[in-house]
């Protein structure tokens, strides 16, 4: 079963209507994960990523928001990884990739081989250059 780094844009564009054509892709996604198609795995970073954005820019409550979370850990077809090496994300940051976000996912996906699923066509090019595994959703 091929696994799927997932970028937090994801998960927010799985749990809130920002764009309906990148709702619908990522919905697909996470199907094809449910049936076992395909493994996501979420890293710790990216959960609080969400939490952040989920509370400061769509103003969701916090039981809300640990329901969604709680949702995601009991989905089939979903794993959690829980750290990086800022070792790792500094060889990124800021040189290759400006964002420290994008940098610590790319970390992951380098290390552990994993192909970082993203909306971020600029993040996608820095990938490509860096030889870091990577799907770009349209």
């Amino acid at each position: 079963m091929e696994s799927y780094l997932v970028d937090t844009n994801l998960l927010i564009s799985y749990v809130v209507d920002r764009n309906p054509r990148q709702s619908k892709l990522v919905e697909d996604i996470f199907k094809s994960a449910t049936a076992l198609q395909i493994e996501l795995v979420v890293s710790i970073f990216a959960i609080s990523e969400f939490i952040f954005v989920l509370q400061s820019v769509y103003s969701k409550s916090d039981s809300e928001i640990s329901e969604m979370i709680n949702a995601l850990l009991l989905t089939p077809g979903i794993s959690i990884i829980d750290g990086f090496q800022i070792e790792r994300v500094l060889k990124l940051w800021p040189s290759d990739i400006s964002d420290y976000g994008d940098a610590v996912l790319a970390s992951i996906a380098k290390k552990e081989n994993f192909s970082l699923i993203t909306f971020d066509k600029p993040l996608s090019k820095k990938l490509q250059k860096l030889k870091i595994p990577f799907k770009f959703l349209k």
